[in-house]
């Protein structure tokens, strides 16, 4: 799995000079991560997935990626959260995805909600979560609807990180 995983890494690296090949990468990806159940309970020990997830990283954070690339990242990013919720590649994904969820993209925010609803609804999670995440409006550009938007993804933090954060603490 692992020389697997190299492998597409390495595809990642070639994409980010020829695009075809990287959103070609990009669009198989979450059907990769989604199926890495070897992984799942430590992917940390992964280097190939960590080189991947540096990528996706770099895709959501860029300010020059097209939406659809953006969104594509964040599906992959999504496919991460079956991953072991203590470990840092869990970690970096909700956290990314999470943030997304205030991108000034509409299409992004969208996604970003879309993708962590389906993630995260066969889970153990408080389901203020799930009201918020399907009930705000995402896509809304209004002054007033940017406010509830931002309080919406406050909260979906505070409840999916900070909680996931305590809960650790009080296991130690």
């Amino acid at each position: 799995m692992e020389r697997f995983l190299e492998t597409v890494a390495d595809l990642f690296d070639v994409g980010r000079k020829v695009t075809r090949i990287g959103d070609s990468v990009l669009r198989l990806l979450p059907q990769i991560l989604s199926r890495l159940h070897i992984l799942e309970q430590c992917p940390d020990s992964s280097q190939a997935l960590s080189r991947l997830l540096v990528h996706l990283t770099k895709i959501v954070n860029s300010r020059t990626a097209s939406p659809s690339r953006i969104k594509c990242a964040l599906n992959s990013l999504c496919s991460l959260l079956g991953c072991n919720r203590d470990s840092l590649t869990w970690r970096t994904a909700m956290q990314l995805i999470v943030r997304s969820l205030s991108s000034p993209l509409p299409v992004v925010r969208r996604a970003a909600a879309e993708g962590l609803y389906e993630n995260v609804c066969l889970t153990e999670v408080d389901d203020q979560v799930l009201l918020l995440l399907s009930e705000t409006v995402w896509q809304d550009t209004s002054p007033t609807a940017m406010v509830s938007i931002h309080d919406a993804a406050h909260t979906v933090e505070r409840i999916l990180l900070m909680e996931a954060e305590s809960s650790k603490a009080m296991l130690s």
